[in-house]
């Protein structure tokens, strides 16, 4: 499938996965403080990742927290 990730288009291998298993394959410390994640922008919390399935076509955003000013 193609997501289209903070901004940039990727190819996901699946044809079908959840937002866990995506921010997985990313190598994202899915345990990490301060993670969000929005499909298609709507804020998915954190203890649903594991069930929100992802389709082809979808915008994901990935935000995470950044020290400094």
């Amino acid at each position: 499938m193609v997501l289209k990730v903070n901004g940039a288009r990727v190819h996901y291998h699946e044809k079908s996965s959840t937002v866990l298993a995506f921010l997985r394959w990313r190598g994202i410390d899915a345990e990490r403080r301060g993670l969000a994640v929005a499909v298609d922008g709507v804020v998915v919390q954190r203890d649903d990742w594991h069930s929100t399935i992802l389709r082809n076509g979808q915008t994901i955003e990935v935000v995470t927290p950044m020290a400094g000013g």
